[in-house]
C-alpha cells in the first residue's frame, strides 16, 4: 500500500549513451508451507494488525496533501563494437549512482532555481529526496550484431503538481544527458591528442621494420632455396634406407605374430582342457544326476505319504465321529427290558388265601411278578461302540507314525536340496571362473599382440 497517492504525468524519453548490465532477479530462501502455517495460526492477529494497519494509512493519506509523480525515460543502446577509441560503457548501476550523485543534483538545483521552477531556499538534500531512478530491461535482441539487453533508466520525480514534476524530470534528465556528453567528448579528445603526438615516430617506426622484413625475407628464401635441395637428396638416400629397414621388420613381425598366435592358441587349450578335468571331477565327486534323482524319487515318497495320511486322517474323523454317534445312542437307549406277569397260579392262589392279611381277591388280582432282562439293542449298540473304539484307537498310532515319517522326510528332502543348491552354485561359478579366466587370458594376449604391432 502506498502512504500518498501517485498522479502518473506523461514525460519526454532520452537516449542514453550505451551501457552494458545484467540484472539477476532477487533469491528467496522461505518456504511457502512454513509461511502458510505460520500465519494461519495467528490469522487473527494479522486480520487485526492488517485492519489496523490500513486504517491508520488510511487516514494518513486522507490527511496528506497530494503528490504527484512524473517519470523521464532514459534507452541505454549498447554499442555495436568497441575500440580504443570507444571503449565499453559504464554499466547500469554506475550511471544511476551518477544520476544520484550530489554532482548532478547541485547541477540541476543551479539549472531549477536560474529557470526559476525550484525556490532558492530548497536545500540539496529536500531535493535528492524526491528524486530516485529505477531501472527496466527489454527482451533479447534478435538484430545481427546488437547486444542483447538495452536496459531503461526511469527517472522519477515527485512534486506538488504533475507540472513541477514533470519540469523537474526534464532538467534532470538534459543536465546528465550534457554532463555525459561533455565526459565523453573529454576522453575522445584526450585520445585524438595522444595518438596525434605519437603517430609520426610511429609511422616511421614501422617504415623500417617493413626494410629489415623484406631484408630478412629475401635472405630467408635463398637459404630455404638452398636447404631445399640438400634435404631432397638426404631424404631420398634416408627413404630408400628405411624402406628397406621396414620390409625386414615386417617380415618379423608377421613371424611374431604368427608365433604369437599359435602360442595363444595353445594356452587356450590347455585352459580350457584343465578347467573341463577340474569340472568332470567336480561331477565324479558330486554325481548331481544321481542327487537330483534321489530328490525326485524322496519328493514322490513323501506326496505318498501325504495322501496317506489325508486318508488316516479321514478314517480316524470318522471313527470319532461314529464313536460320538453310538455314544449318544447309548444315552438314549435303556440297558435293561423289565417283565411283569399276572398271578394266575392256583396253588399260590391259595397260598394268598392262607395269608394273614386276608386280601380280597380283586386286590390279589393286582399282584404282578417283575423281571429284568437285557436289552439287545443296547448290546448290539455296545458292540459297536467297541470296534469303533478299536479303530479309532488303531488309526490314531498310524496317523502319529505317518506323520513323524513325513517330518523326517521332509527334514531329508530340505537338506538335500540344500546341498543340491549349494553344489549348483558351486558348479556355477566354476563355469563362471572358467569364462573369466578364458577371457582374461585372450584379452592379455589380444593387448600383448597390440603391443608387438
Amino acid at each position: 500500500m502506498s502512504d500518498e497517492p501517485r498522479h502518473l504525468v506523461e514525460t519526454q524519453s532520452f537516449i542514453l549513451a550505451p551501457v552494458d548490465a545484467t540484472l539477476e532477479p532477487p533469491q528467496s530462501g522461505i518456504e511457502l508451507g512454513d509461511l502458510i502455517r505460520s500465519v494461519w495460526r495467528r490469522r487473527w492477529m494479522v486480520l487485526i494488525v492488517t485492519g489496523l494497519s490500513a486504517l491508520l494509512a488510511l487516514l494518513y493519506v486522507i490527511s496528506q496533501p497530494p503528490i504527484y509523480e512524473s517519470t523521464a525515460t532514459l534507452i541505454l543502446q549498447p554499442p555495436r563494437f568497441t575500440t580504443e577509441l570507444k571503449p565499453l560503457p559504464f554499466s547500469v548501476e554506475t550511471y544511476r549512482t551518477i544520476l544520484l550523485s550530489d554532482f548532478i543534483a547541485g547541477r540541476l538545483k543551479e539549472t531549477l532555481i536560474a529557470s526559476g521552477d525550484l525556490a532558492a531556499n530548497t536545500s540539496l538534500e529536500q531535493l535528492q529526496r524526491r528524486l530516485d531512478v529505477q531501472i527496466y530491461q527489454n527482451k533479447e535482441s534478435r538484430e545481427p550484431g546488437v547486444r542483447p539487453y538495452m536496459p531503461i533508466l526511469d527517472l522519477v520525480v515527485k512534486a506538488r503538481t504533475g507540472e513541477e514534476a514533470a519540469v523537474i524530470a526534464n532538467a534532470w534528465a538534459r543536465v546528465f544527458l550534457e554532463e555525459s556528453s561533455d565526459l565523453t567528448s573529454q576522453v575522445k579528445g584526450e585520445t585524438l591528442q595522444f595518438i596525434e603526438s605519437l603517430y609520426p615516430s610511429v609511422a616511421q617506426e614501422l617504415e623500417d621494420l617493413e626494410d629489415q622484413l623484406r631484408t630478412r625475407k629475401d635472405q630467408f628464401g635463398q637459404r630455404l632455396l638452398n636447404s631445399t635441395s640438400n634435404w631432397e637428396q638426404t631424404l631420398l638416400g634416408n627413404k630408400a634406407r628405411k624402406n628397406r629397414e621396414i620390409a625386414k621388420l615386417d617380415t618379423e613381425t608377421r613371424q611374431l605374430l604368427a608365433d604369437f598366435v599359435n602360442e595363444t592358441e595353445r594356452l587356450k587349450t590347455e585352459y580350457e582342457l584343465e578347467t573341463q578335468r577340474q569340472i568332470i571331477n567336480f561331477q565324479a565327486r558330486w554325481k548331481p544326476d544321481l542327487q537330483k534323482k534321489r530328490l525326485e524319487i524322496e519328493k514322490d515318497k513323501l506326496a505318498v505319504l501325504r495322501k496317506e495320511l489325508l486318508d488316516t486322517e479321514l478314517e480316524v474323523q470318522t471313527a470319532g465321529d461314529r464313536v460320538k454317534q453310538i455314544e449318544i445312542q447309548l444315552k438314549d437307549q435303556p440297558q435293561f427290558l423289565t417283565l411283569s406277569k399276572s398271578i394266575s397260579d392256583e396253588a399260590l392262589w391259595q397260598l394268598a388265601t392262607k395269608s394273614p392279611n386276608d386280601k380280597l381277591p380283586r386286590e390279589l388280582e393286582k399282584l404282578r411278578l417283575e423281571s429284568q432282562a437285557l436289552n439287545p439293542s443296547y448290546q448290539a449298540l455296545v458292540g459297536e461302540l467297541l470296534s469303533a473304539r478299536v479303530e479309532y484307537n488303531t488309526l490314531r498310532p498310524r496317523k502319529a507314525h505317518l506323520e513323524q515319517e513325513i517330518q523326517k522326510l521332509e527334514a531329508g528332502i530340505d537338506e538335500l536340496t540344500s546341498q543340491i543348491q549349494e553344489k549348483d552354485i558351486e558348479f556355477a561359478d566354476l563355469l563362471s571362473k572358467r569364462r573369466i579366466g578364458k577371457t582374461k587370458l585372450v584379452n592379455d594376449r589380444e593387448a600383448q599382440r597390440a603391443n608387438l604391432e
